[in-house]
């Protein structure tokens, strides 16, 4: 057996992804809603592992599953080796619905399934964290809201363009670094290299929205006249605010690199705390 299939083996050795294939295989061609149910898991777990599943499941033109040439060789290998693939213990509601909020995949998936949502929630994303901060006076850098002494708008869309650009180079070649994983498509490889680094563009543009959280509680703070960020407490208002728009930054930044780089969300969680560190150590200098 080759190297290729040996590592497309591997991918399969999970039991999810496994019985994803089984049942395609089975099925010949199948719907997303109808997998999904057959199996029993949820939408955002069903479209994460699809994607890892890519070499061996693709679309057809009435986007149902079916397996690849690759795919075929794989399920015949896999089929003999299991007679009966053992059936998997339902999840709670609770835990289903944890796993949906600390681990958003559902929020990406349609951005790689449907290309236009993703051209019109970035832009969209963009413009109302804009908005908060623009409408606070505050800059975004990195995971920091920053109040400047002068605030112009050159400057806020300059650190803005800056802290998109940093983030996706810096999430981008950290995840090849620690996944190791950098395949080549068969087929028209610039254009796929294109399209897929626009798609996890327009992914970490959305994932950085809850960082509008502080500035947009500021605005309102200023409007009603509440007190919010003034007096003893007003700078630990502040730093919880903050430190509570950077986790769900965070969680959702680990969902869009796990989804778009086919990672582990173990490893995808890495990546994102590792940039949380870099912001981290980045505030000495901004402050």
């Amino acid at each position: 057996m080759n190297p290729q299939h040996d590592e497309l083996l591997w991918l399969v050795r999970h039991k999810v992804r496994r019985r994803i294939l089984i049942a395609v295989g089975d099925a010949g061609r199948i719907s997303a809603t109808a997998l999904r149910e057959k199996l029993g898991i949820s939408t955002g777990s069903l479209y994460y592992n699809l994607r890892q599943l890519s070499p061996l499941i693709k679309q057809d033109q009435r986007r149902n599953y079916m397996l690849t040439e690759e795919g075929e060789k794989i399920y015949k290998l896999v089929t003999q080796q299991v007679d009966e693939l053992p059936a998997a213990k339902p999840k709670s509601r609770i835990l289903t619905t944890l796993e949906n909020i600390l681990f958003p995949i559902w929020l990406f998936s349609p951005f790689y399934e449907y290309p236009k949502i993703a051209a019109v929630m970035a832009p969209l994303s963009l413009a109302i964290l804009s908005f908060l901060f623009i409408n606070a006076r505050q800059e975004l850098i990195l995971l920091h809201a920053v109040l400047p002494e002068r605030f112009s708008l050159l400057d806020f869309g300059l650190k803005t363009a800056f802290t998109i650009l940093v983030s996706f180079i810096y999430l981008s070649i950290i995840s090849i670094l620690i996944s190791g994983n950098i395949r080549k498509p068969r087929l028209n490889p610039l254009n796929h290299l294109i399209t897929e680094n626009l798609k996890f563009l327009a992914c970490i543009v959305v994932s950085l929205l809850p960082m509008g959280l502080l500035p947009g509680l500021y605005s309102v703070d200023r409007v009603f006249r509440l007190g919010m960020f003034s007096g003893a407490y007003g700078i630990f208002a502040r730093d919880t605010i903050l430190i509570i728009s950077q986790t769900i930054t965070v969680f959702m930044l680990t969902a869009a690199v796990a989804y778009s780089k086919k990672m582990r969300w173990q490893l995808a969680l890495a990546v994102a705390f590792s940039y949380f560190y870099l912001s981290y150590g980045a505030s000495y200098f901004i402050r």
